[in-house]
């Protein structure tokens, strides 16, 4: 404890003391070891003309005056002149806040900081001269200057902070020293009459909406092309109100990026509507984010072999960009990266490319023909959303993952195979690609999203193979032009409304996989007369099958009646025809809805066959073949489907026939012996 005290006690000369006075009218805190005074804020507001001086003698003592302290002035609106000394060496933050009165300012040569806001509202100052010694203008220094028209940022200068300049509505124009590296944030947004600007090839950094509302700002001046290139830009799009851009003097238009630069900055030439043609030199490996996004007039890039990333946006709304060839050196392509070029009818995409980002290609409608390479295993969210002009597409046996949105209305394309790679169809991914007339979905497909291929309305025959589990909401709302589907037998779930409005479909079977039919699923298929539930449904919601005015024929294998909202079938099963199984027919005709079909059939579950001739019996085997044994020979024994069509037929030898039919388990199948038949269900 005595050592800490100790401590302490040897610490206290070093601590400085400050005590303060008013001298001559202005207040300040003086500093005594070593000695110095600082101009400080008084109760009683400064006004009129003040002159400052280098120093003050206080009891005898001497303090120079070395800086401006926080808020000194602020708000000194009767304040009209101010002379700083050339002893001062920084301005603190606020020192003239709100001086509107001030017209003129003299920063001297010895000043090498100015604090933020320290002159922020000064609405009267019209004339302003830096001194050659400051480095830092700190943030919002000089905004809201409404009477500002020029300034020059002496060569000391290294850093303008954020919004320094912003809001001086009168700003005509600006020079940059050259020592200056960063250029802060909003540093002269809206500087509306602000014209023109030239930056210095030693600026490093400019930061976000450096000159975002300069309505009048038409030209970007640089000296060295290679340094521009380097800058970070920061989110800041320069080119976003000037658009034109000048290399020593001359408008660039044909830009050829220097031979040794090999990253080009994000945002470097955004918006930059002089560009009609780049050239990158085969040094760069990568491009940045939005570096030429909306380059409105850029008709041809060149992209070397050495290039490996494409950043975000980075040429994003290029909409008179014609084609791309992307070589095999690239591997990623950003999101939005080529989104909204419209002129677009080509697009290489090299092999070596895994992923395509969101809304990569979108809205890129000139596009026709699309090929994914087999190196590509993800497609994201609205990659080529609004491509409506695309007629082709082939996408790469590698793809394992199609985003939401990603195909959505491209309503030209014709046909869709979706190879055995995938294992998932995303949301609306073919929402409204109603010229689509033939699809097919690969053996691996476990999940169609929701509304998938909602508005397919083209589209005529559907098999949804075995790999698929679920088939979600809205997934083929108003595919009205379907009038075949076939539901693959591992299906356990259709959800809401996912084939609602199919109002072509006459029949469906469903698999004995399916446990659960969600609400409205197969609402308003107006043509829909024939249902085939399979032996293991468990749940069927409201309104599955309402609005199906045509529904004559429903059969229901499972033996336990499922559990069923009461507006299932909606109003039109009173002259409707149910089948269910023999042994549970009791339990239908006691059970809503159910209970209101016209007619209630019991059907046989038995695989053998008693009625034809007695002899007869049916065994079932795997993959849908079926054998009828103990029929005479030459006996001709067809199988047919619930709606009548030849599903397969052989002719009784030995007392032996086999028929290989294409049946699902959880179908009924109609068997034709000679000149009689039976129902019976497929197990």
């Amino acid at each position: 404890m005595k050592k800490q005290i100790l401590l302490f006690l040897l610490m206290l000369p070093l601590v400085e003391s400050a005590e303060a006075v008013e001298i001559d009218g202005i207040c300040y805190n003086l500093n005594t070891s070593p000695k110095y005074a600082q101009v400080t804020y008084r109760t009683g507001k400064y006004s009129g003309i003040i002159v400052i001086p280098k120093s003050v003698s206080y009891k005898g003592e001497d303090y120079s005056v070395t800086s401006i302290g926080y808020s000194a002035f602020s708000g000194c609106s009767g304040l009209t002149s101010i002379d700083i000394p050339n002893s001062v060496t920084s301005i603190g933050y606020g020192a003239f806040r709100e001086c509107s009165g001030l017209t003129s300012i003299d920063i001297p040569n010895s000043v090498t900081s100015i604090g933020g806001d320290a002159f922020y509202k000064c609405s009267g100052l019209k004339h302003l001269i830096l001194g050659n010694s400051v480095k830092t203008i700190g943030d919002g220094a000089f905004s809201y200057c409404n009477e500002l028209t020029s300034v020059d940022i002496p060569n000391s200068v290294t850093e303008i902070g954020g919004s320094a300049f912003e809001e001086c509505n009168w700003m005509t124009s600006v020079t940059f020293g050259n020592s200056l590296t960063t250029i802060g944030s909003y540093a002269f947004r809206n500087c509306y009459w602000l014209t023109s600007v030239t930056i210095p090839k030693s600026v490093t950094k400019i930061s976000n909406g450096t000159f975002s509302g300069c309505k009048e700002l038409t030209s970007v001046y640089i000296s060295d092309l290679e340094a521009w290139c380097k800058i970070s830009f920061s989110g800041s799009k320069p080119f976003n109100v000037a658009y034109q851009m000048y290399l020593n003097g001359s408008r660039v238009n044909d830009l050829v990026i220097p031979n040794g630069i090999t990253k080009i900055e994000g945002n470097a030439f955004a918006y930059c509507n002089s560009l009609t043609s780049v050239t990158i030199p085969n040094s760069v490996i990568s491009i940045g984010g939005s570096a030429f996004s909306h380059c409105n007039e850029l008709t041809t890039i060149t992209i070397p072999n050495s290039v490996i990333s494409i950043g975000d946006y980075s040429f994003e709304g290029c909409e008179k960009l014609t084609s791309v060839d992307l070589p095999n050196s690239v591997t990623s392509i950003g999101n939005s990266a080529f989104s909204q070029c419209k002129a677009m009818t080509f697009v290489n995409i090299s092999n070596n490319v895994t992923r395509i980002g969101d809304s990569t290609f979108s809205s890129c409608s000139g596009l026709t023909s699309l090929t994914i390479p087999n190196s590509v295993k993800s497609i994201g969210s609205h990659a080529f959303w609004g491509c409506s002009g695309l007629t082709s597409l082939s996408l790469g046996n590698s793809v394992t993952t199609i985003g939401d949105w990603a195909f959505y209305y491209c309503f030209k394309l014709p046909t869709v195979t979706i190879p055995n790679s995938v294992t998932t169809i995303g949301g609306n991914a073919f929402y409204q690609c109603n010229g689509l007339t033939s699809l097919t979905i690969g053996n691996s497909v476990t999940t169609i999203g929701f509304s998938a291929f909602e508005n397919c309305n083209r589209l005529k025959s559907l098999t949804i193979p075995n790999s698929v589990t679920s088939i979600n909401s809205e997934a083929f709302r108003g595919c009205s032009g379907l009038t075949s589907l076939t539901l693959g037998n591992n299906v356990t779930t259709i959800g809401s409304s996912a084939f609602r409005e199919c109002s072509g479909l006459k029949s469906v079977t469903f698999p004995n996989s399916v446990l659960t039919i969600e609400y409205a699923a197969f609402d308003k298929c107006s043509e829909l007369t024939l249902i085939s539930l399979g032996n293991n449904v468990r749940e069927i919601g409201g309104s599955v099958f309402g609005n199906c005015k045509k529904l004559k024929t429903v059969y229901c294998l499972n033996e336990h009646v499922p559990l069923t909202s009461s507006g299932a079938f909606g109003s039109y099963i009173n002259n409707a025809t149910l089948h269910v199984p023999d042994i549970s027919i009791d339990k239908y005709r006691n059970e809503e809805p159910w209970k209101n079909f016209g007619t209630i059939i019991g059907i046989s579950t038995d695989t053998r066959i008693s009625e034809v001739p007695s002899k007869i019996h049916l065994i079932q085997n795997d993959g849908g073949m079926l054998t009828i044994q103990g029929a005479s020979d030459g006996t001709r024994i067809g199988v047919y489907n619930i709606n009548g069509t030849l599903a397969g037929e052989s002719t009784s030898s030995n007392g032996i026939a086999t028929v290989i039919t294409n049946l699902q388990p959880g179908s009924v199948a109609i068997i034709k012996i000679g000149d009689r038949s039976v129902k019976v269900a497929i197990k």
